[in-house]
């Protein structure tokens, strides 16, 4: 599973995760730093990508357009690397989940 960072996230996301969902990216890393939300959409459906948002926008995309393409919508992001190194937020059921 590749995951689609999106602008409201840190760029650093894609580098940090790459153990659990390798050859993920971030908007900026395609040229898409200012993108409106449907391009994003267009984007990640054609390269096989699940978008990773806080932006209640994208999950209404996912409301409207439907499959094939998943949102994964943050509604919260107060942590820190090290809570998630130090297992804060669980890396290994992450990795469960991912496969």
């Amino acid at each position: 599973m590749k995951l689609l960072f999106d602008e409201n996230l840190s760029p650093k996301l894609p580098n940090r995760l790459s153990d659990l969902f390798p050859n993920s990216l971030h908007v900026r890393d395609v040229g898409m730093k200012a993108a409106i939300d449907p391009i994003v959409w267009d984007y990640a459906k054609d390269n096989n990508l699940m978008i990773v948002s806080k932006d209640a926008d994208m999950h209404d995309l996912s409301l409207v357009f439907g499959n094939p393409l998943k949102v994964i919508w943050l509604l919260s992001t107060v942590f820190t690397w090290s809570g998630l190194k130090t297992g804060g937020i669980e890396r290994s059921g992450l990795k469960k989940k991912a496969k």
